[in-house]
């Protein structure tokens, strides 16, 4: 069948004059409230964050300060000074800022307490990216280098360090699986990868030396990876098949970062040109499965092709419980 038209977009955005937007963040419980947008390919442009739950953003400044602002009022609060520019912030649901610095720092700040945790030596370059868990045990550093840190958020202790010469690539995006046992690894011409919590060893999923995916993020569903290029298409991609089974045409041009809602249903997009959309994201569940008992339960088609052409004995009896129930109830 010819694909689904994009959907529709629920509202534009653009500000006046345009500026370039390369970094998007959302903020929101089941759908997309509050966003920040800000302009992360700037040399000069401080690092906006705005709190996952509550009504105030961040900002990491080139001169080295950290400064909280409440969204309706004008007020900076000053909460840290260091001695080098803040390249990377993020925070978690309980308050705890996790930033990079340009000369290799990370630094973990609780705004509960209003008081800095810890700071110390991660890189010998730049930190181009971070991430912290959904369990709130680990954080993850990568540089310009291509090496990537894991440490443990509890006492700052190095767990491992993934620094094998065939996986220098510069990386300028980090995320945890939703599972907390594998993290997202890419870059603007570097290869995707996924590297494993425990032992830190690592897989490329998929290429990307010529720059074709821009942005590449989990899916809320913890099970898909969703890749953005410059002309405008979304690409789903399933992990442990490498398998890309979906494409969406979003008719824009320029992109250059997308987020998604924490359910999933929606997704805002900005491009070069300082235009953003917020639009209904396409139910990924086209096979919807049922026990007999009303109970439906949906997964992604890339399924249909899994169940009948994998090899892997688990996946084959899933294919015959369905056939089997397909032949049973019709």
């Amino acid at each position: 069948p010819p694909p689904p038209p994009p959907p529709p977009p629920l509202f534009f955005f653009t500000p006046t004059p345009p500026h370039p937007i390369s970094a998007c963040l959302v903020g929101s419980e089941m759908c997309i409230r509050d966003s920040i947008m800000g302009s992360r390919g700037w040399e000069c442009s401080p690092r906006i964050l705005k709190h996952p739950l509550e009504d105030f953003v961040m900002v990491g400044s080139p001169d080295g300060k950290l400064t909280k602002r409440k969204l309706s009022q004008e007020q900076n609060w000053p909460l840290l000074d260091l001695n080098a520019s803040i390249t990377q912030l993020t925070c978690s649901d309980t308050g705890l800022v996790l930033g990079g610095t340009k000369d290799g720092q990370v630094f973990l700040y609780d705004l509960g307490q209003s008081k800095l945790i810890r700071i110390k030596q991660s890189h010998q370059s730049e930190v181009t990216a971070l991430a912290l868990d959904f369990q709130s045990l680990h954080f993850a550093t990568a540089c310009l280098n291509g090496i990537l840190n894991l440490y443990s958020l509890v006492d700052g202790s190095l767990i491992w360090r993934s620094d094998n010469t065939e996986c220098r690539d510069a990386v300028d995006y980090l995320e945890f699986s939703r599972d907390s046992q594998s993290i997202l690894s890419v870059g603007i011409g570097s290869s995707a990868r996924l590297h494993n919590v425990l032992d830190g060893s690592h897989k490329e999923i998929f290429e990307n030396h010529k720059g074709e995916w821009i942005k590449v993020r989990w899916h809320p569903d913890g099970e898909t990876i969703v890749c953005l290029s410059k002309s405008g298409t979304l690409a789903l991609f399933e992990p442990d098949s490498q398998l890309f089974y979906k494409s969406i045409n979003l008719n824009l041009r320029n992109l250059r970062d997308f987020v998604f809602s924490s359910d999933g249903k929606l997704i805002l997009v900005g491009n070069s040109d300082g235009f953003c959309s917020l639009r209904k994201f396409p139910n990924l569940d086209l096979l919807i499965i049922s026990d007999g008992d009303a109970k439906l339960a949906g997964t992604p088609d890339y399924y249909f092709c899994l169940l009948y052409t994998s090899p892997s004995p688990r996946d084959r009896q899933k294919w015959r419980i369905a056939a089997c129930a397909l032949k049973k109830n019709g």
